[in-house]
């Protein structure tokens, strides 16, 4: 199965808050490029941050996050030995309405694909250039590369890097990529991941 945040009362992001969590990929680099995360997620109107975001300690490599301006996503992420990309996967979820966000990476062919669906309808599928870099422990440069939902690291105090809304619940599964929401309660066969409650500001 996946972990998940069982939230009750849901968590409320004022934007200037975020919550770090710890996934443990395993160490074969292009099975560990397949993952599946879901969210549920309220987005306050007009604004704009990271729904969750996998990066180095200032925040200026994203290996893997989502980012919503309101009335787009963006992908950011970095492919092992090349320079951070960015692809712009459409959707609007900055409308204050809770949404079903659910991101899929899966290999297709030689290569990558990013899978966006919202509310159970697929909003995008688009090549990924290269294997992505997760940032193990063991081969991050810093030492740290921790993952935050409702936001990134060295963006603490930025609104347009802090989600403003609620996060009912987040879902990561490792080393599957569905094209379904997962969510619904059934039996699966995925690695496990550890989401420590630690909320940082």
């Amino acid at each position: 199965g996946a972990d998940e945040f069982s939230l009750d009362p849901p968590l409320r992001f004022p934007g200037n808050v975020a919550l770090q969590s710890h996934v443990d990929f395993d160490r074969n680099p292009r099975e560990d490029s397949v993952f599946t995360i879901t969210l549920s997620v309220i987005q306050r109107c007009f604004t704009r941050g990271y729904l969750f975001a996998k990066s180095n300690l200032d925040g200026s490599i994203r290996y893997f996050s989502l980012y919503s301006t309101g009335s787009n996503i963006v992908m950011y992420y970095k492919p092992i030995n090349e320079p951070m990309a960015k692809i712009h996967l459409g959707g609007v979820i900055g409308d204050g309405k809770r949404h079903r966000i659910m991101l899929a990476v899966d290999i297709l062919g030689p290569g990558l694909v990013a899978r966006l669906s919202i509310d159970d309808e697929i909003v995008a599928v688009r090549p990924l250039d290269g294997v992505l870099d997760v940032c193990e422990m063991h081969n991050s440069s810093d030492g740290a590369c921790p993952l935050f939902f409702g936001g990134r690291s060295g963006g603490f105090g930025t609104s347009r890097y802090q989600l403003e809304g609620v996060m009912d619940s987040a879902k990561i599964y490792t080393r599957h990529a569905y094209s379904f929401n997962p969510s619904i309660p059934q039996e699966v066969n995925s690695h496990q991941a550890y989401l420590g409650k630690n909320f940082e500001v």
